[in-house]
């Protein structure tokens, strides 16, 4: 990050570099970096620049520290690196650093140039007029001039640029944020999302297809959320005004490889992680939800207690209702869903099972007669769907369309399911029993009695891992979490204080082996160096671990 008095950067703590050493051993002294104004990365060698409000152009090289290569004696306000040149744009101009000689670009003149980017082999230019194109090797300088709805020239100076590809390019003026496509020199202009007061737009970044991120120097900063190439929803995330960042002046904008948003302000740096908790519906507020599902394809599905299915086909594209009046569902209270090899989408309602296919339901009619309740559950393996329903465990057979009663007992309703890596079925009653089902279509009792083992305490929830084969992790109310191997059960304690809060559902990573955990005591994380996190509260919360 670019600070008043140099260099700041963050790996897990902050570290800052402020001087700048001569290129030559000449004997000089290093001498302060002064403020950096502009940074860039050339992503083909890994150089990393810096330029500041003096005209400074240094480069960093490990082991020495920041190394001045040019004087440009120009305030420097952007940098792109591209196949070992570099692109600055300055108070005077745009300059040109290739083989170690720098030369102005006459095309541009000496107006202040604010902004540059460069991909795929071609480097983009807010000019103080238009857009202008070039090559990396300078072959190809086209002057571009975005139009407004009217065909008029949109009036400049042009303060942002960020390119989604090396055709399209996003930009901004003092009064219009807009996407410019070269190939057709069609122009598709927004109103700021700032309003008329909110000063310069300072930086557009963006991930293609999914949101793009605006700053502003008097009004913070924005995102508009995407659905392909359709703009379905813009966020402020303001300045002091609207509780979000609490800086107006926003200077610039960089996401990381993880997604995570940067925002360099007059106040310092803040960092927005959007896997953090989001409003997707505020009618959710007061509807409840009994369950989600992500498909193969990436679409979100939801089960709602009076609203159907909905489906979101993406992050942030307008939901599909599907009801009982039009869509063919076949209910409005929905409890379970689960999808099975084929793609297909099943659900459990209040009247009855269903899925969905080819753009539309459809209720085989031996499913039209299943009662459920919160807490039914549905699995899908090879060969068919098996349902948990209030009057106890079922086997739906795709191939014959059969349905068939498959409780392992008749003394307890079963109120949890799933399926091992090797596809046989557990299932766990309200009184603390565990089945498994053998291979052979025979049920096994499995055993929790004994020393350090959880006893007849109700399974809570059930949750396969990959590895080894046959694997099974269950959460047991009031003792924890257990493994379940072929030597039989292990407890992952690790120091983990559950007490009387049940655990309610459960993830397995096994890139990591780490386990996620939901439940009355919040969200956790277990990993296998015993590190145990609330995350909730993002950091090491000891009162969940022993000392």
């Amino acid at each position: 990050m670019g600070a008043s008095n140099g260099v700041n950067r963050y790996n897990g703590v902050w570290q800052s570099f402020t001087s700048v050493a001569p290129a030559q051993n000449t004997g000089l002294d290093p001498k302060p970096l002064g403020r950096v104004t502009a940074l860039a990365v050339d992503d083909a060698t890994g150089a990393l620049w810096a330029g500041t409000e003096t005209g400074l152009l240094a480069r960093w090289q490990e082991g020495v520290g920041w190394v001045m290569m040019r004087m440009l004696r120009t305030p420097i306000h952007a940098i792109a690196a591209s196949n070992d040149a570099l692109w600055i744009g300055a108070d005077s101009g745009l300059f040109h650093l290739y083989n170690g000689l720098v030369q102005h670009i006459p095309e541009l003149g000496d107006a202040p140039v604010r902004a540059v980017a460069a991909r795929d082999g071609v480097v983009w230019v807010a000019g103080q007029d238009a857009l202008w194109r070039f090559s990396t090797d300078l072959t190809l300088r086209e002057r571009h001039q975005p139009r407004d709805d009217a065909g008029a020239i949109l009036s400049g100076p042009y303060t942002a640029i960020w390119l989604e590809s090396a055709d399209n390019v996003w930009f901004a003026t003092s009064s219009v944020i807009g996407e410019y496509f070269a190939a057709n020199a069609e122009t598709v202009s927004y109103p700021s999302p700032f309003g008329d007061d909110s000063g310069e737009i300072t930086a557009i970044r963006g991930v293609p297809f999914e949101s793009v991120w605006i700053a502003s120097s008097g009004g913070g900063a924005a995102q508009y959320r995407l659905s392909g190439r359709t703009i379905v929803s813009m966020r402020s995330w303001g300045g002091q005004a609207q509780g979000g960042l609490t800086a107006n002046n926003v200077r610039d904008i960089a996401i990381d490889q993880d997604g995570s948003v940067w925002f360099a302000t007059a106040v310092g740096v803040f960092r927005y992680q959007p896997w953090s908790f989001q409003d997707i519906d505020e009618r959710f507020e007061a509807l409840p939800v009994y369950d989600v599902l992500l498909d193969q394809s990436g679409r979100m599905w939801v089960a709602t207690d009076g609203e159907g299915v909905q489906m979101r086909p993406a992050r942030y594209a307008q939901p599909v209702q599907y009801l009982p009046d039009g869509s063919g569902a076949p209910g409005n209270i929905v409890y379970a869903l689960e999808e099975d090899d084929y793609g297909r989408i099943w659900a459990a309602t209040n009247r009855g099972v269903t899925y969905f296919e080819a753009q539309g339901w459809r209720q085989p009619s031996a499913l039209r007669n299943l009662t459920f309740s919160p807490g039914s559950d549905l699995k899908a393996d090879s060969l068919g769907l098996w349902i948990v329903a209030a009057n106890g465990l079922w086997r739906y057979r795709f191939v014959d369309q059969e349905l068939s009663m498959e409780s392992p007992t008749s003394q307890s309703p079963i109120v949890k399911i799933e399926l091992d890596s090797t596809d046989r079925l557990w299932a766990a009653s309200a009184t603390g029993e565990i089945w498994r089902r053998q291979l052979d279509g025979q049920w096994q009792l499995i055993e929790t009695a004994g020393d350090n083992l959880p006893g007849e305490a109700v399974v809570t929830a059930l949750r396969t891992e990959a590895h080894p084969p046959g694997a099974m992790l269950a959460a047991f109310k009031g003792r924890g979490l257990y493994r379940h191997l072929d030597t039989g059960w292990e407890s992952i304690k690790h120091g983990w204080k559950f007490g009387d809060e049940r655990i309610l559902t459960l993830l397995s990573d096994p890139s990591t082996g780490s386990i996620w955990v939901g439940g009355e005591g919040g969200f956790l994380v277990w990993t296998p160096t015993a590190l145990c996190a609330s995350i909730l509260m993002m950091e090491f919360n000891p009162a969940l671990c022993e000392p």
